[in-house]
C-alpha cells in the first residue's frame, strides 16, 4: 500500500480550514512582536540592576553614606535603596552609622539587601 506524496498532501489539505490558517497568522502577528519587546526589556534591565547594586556597595562603604529611617518604622535604609523616597522628610530620622541604627533596634530594609 504505497502512497505517494501527492496523496498525503491531498489528505492534509482536506483537513486544513481557513479558520485555522487565519487563527495561526493572527497569533503569530501578535506573539512575535510581544516576545521581542519582552526579551529586549529584560536584556535592558539586567545590566542596570547590576550597576545599581555595585554602586550601592561602593557608597555604603563610604563615610558619606548616612542611614535613615522613618520615626514610626523598625528598619533603616540608604538614599539609593528603592522605596527610600517614600519616607516623608518630616518623618525621617538620621543615624550616625549602620551600627548606631542597629544599636537602636533597627534592621536594614529588604530593599537595600
Amino acid at each position: 500500500m504505497a502512497h505517494s506524496i501527492q496523496d498525503y498532501l491531498k489528505k492534509i489539505n482536506s483537513h486544513i480550514r481557513l479558520e485555522y490558517v487565519v487563527s495561526l497568522t493572527v497569533l503569530l502577528v501578535f506573539l512575535v512582536p510581544l516576545t521581542f519587546i519582552l526579551y529586549t526589556k529584560r536584556e535592558n534591565t539586567h545590566p542596570e540592576t547590576l550597576f545599581i547594586k555595585r554602586k550601592a556597595e561602593v557608597v555604603e562603604d563610604s563615610s558619606l553614606a548616612q542611614p535613615f529611617g522613618s520615626k514610626n518604622g523598625t528598619t533603616y535604609t540608604y538614599s539609593w535603596c528603592s522605596g527610600s523616597g517614600r519616607i516623608l522628610e518630616k518623618n525621617k530620622i538620621f543615624f550616625l552609622s549602620k551600627e548606631d541604627a542597629e544599636k537602636r533596634g533597627r534592621t536594614l530594609a529588604k530593599t537595600c539587601i
